[in-house]
Formats: structure tokens, sequence, C-alpha cells
């Protein structure tokens, strides 16, 4: 298990980090400290699709509680392999305790709460530039129609460079999609690399995009 403490530490008093992200972790800290208050720790979980946003969603929150919550692992149809190979990668580094459910992402929650019912609680890596999230508050019920539980949205503020500076300073792996020019990551139909990172011999690694909007161009 990574010394998360030390290392959110040390990025909070890098010289390289502007104060306004360290902010922002500051701020997803208190968020899931607060959920921690309003939920018991055995009733929390995560949703976890081994994306770039969990990764930090999860090391902070390894940060807070110092073990994982409990996951699940909503999976496409038509995942990347080498996506899958990652979270299993994750699920045995970190020792995860992983549902994986390949319904439909309803569905899915719902199978996930009726196996968990004493979970009310579900931390979700959504951010602000993710479609429909521009207006979501960092702790909320679901939608109507949705499961029952409350969501959890901890890096809802995060911009895309800011993710990258953590995961690379805090050096904390990822999967192998975003060295090949992958940027945002769904379904293997739906998702290519990034056009805006595409060089003479292949694509730049996702890191080195230099427009935040810009982050989901690979995706249709």
């Amino acid at each position: 298990m990574p010394n998360t403490r030390e290392l959110i530490d040390n990025f909070l008093n890098s010289s390289e980090v502007q104060e306004c992200t360290k902010n922002k972790l500051r701020h997803s800290i208190s968020i899931v400290q607060e959920a921690v208050k309003q939920f018991e720790v055995k009733k929390l979980a995560m949703s976890f699709n081994g994306g770039k946003d969990c990764l930090v969603m999860f090391y902070i929150i390894l940060y807070v509680i110092g073990t994982p919550v409990p996951a699940v692992y909503i999976r496409s149809e038509r995942s990347f392999p080498q996506l899958d190979d990652f979270v299993a990668e994750c699920t045995e580094r970190y020792g995860l305790d992983l549902s994986v459910k390949t319904s439909e992402m309803k569905s899915a929650f719902q199978e996930y709460l009726d196996a968990n019912p004493q979970k009310q609680a579900i931390f979700v890596g959504i951010r602000r530039q993710d479609p429909y999230a521009s207006n979501l508050t960092y702790i909320e019920p679901t939608d109507h129609g949705w499961p029952a539980f409350t969501r959890i949205q901890p890096i809802l503020d995060w911009e895309y460079h800011e993710i990258w500076q953590f995961l690379i300073i805090c050096d904390i792996p990822y999967c192998s999609l975003y060295d090949l020019g992958y940027t945002s990551i769904g379904s293997m139909d739906r998702t290519t690399p990034n056009p805006a990172l595409k060089t003479k011999t292949g694509y730049s690694r996702a890191y080195l995009l230099k427009d935040n909007n810009l982050e989901r161009s690979g995706r249709n």
C-alpha cells in the first residue's frame, strides 16, 4: 500500500504546484472528511473504472481513511483490454474489494446496492468538464430514476492538467492507454487517441495535452 499521506503532503509542499491546485486538493480532502462524518466508513463505497480521475480520487480517499473502501467497476461490453488489465493490477496492488458489473450503469449500481445493502454513499470521480456535470455539487442524492444513494464527488473542480500534475508528481501508476495518446477513455468503439496529440510517428502522451478543452476530442 502506498504511503499516501507522505505523497500528498509532499505534493502540498511542492514549489512546482500552484496554490490554486493545492487549494483544490485541500478542498477535496475536506469533502472526503465530510463524507466520513455523515456516513460511517462501512456505509461508503467507490466507483472505480481505472481512469485517471478516479485514481486521483482514490488516493485522496486513502489519505483520509487510510484503507480502500469497497469498489464497483462498471465494465463496458467493449472495454479496452488494457483498461481491464490495469483495473486487475490495481485490485492486486491496493487490495481492493472490487465488484465487477457489466450491465448498464443504472442497473449495475442497483445490482451492487442490492448485494451490499449497507452502502449508502458512493464516491464518484466525475469532474465539471464531463458531460452533464457542470451543475453538480460535492455531496448530493442521485437523480430521480436512479438507484437511491448519495453521490460523493470530491474532485469536481479539478482541471485536466491538475489531474495529470498530481499523478506525475506523486508517481502514481496509470493505465498504459494514456501513453498512447488517449486522454479520455470510454468503450473501444467510441474512443480514439486524441487528434490534438497526433505526431508524425504516432501520438504524444496524454499528460502533454495543452488545451484542457480538448480532453474529450477522442470520444464520439
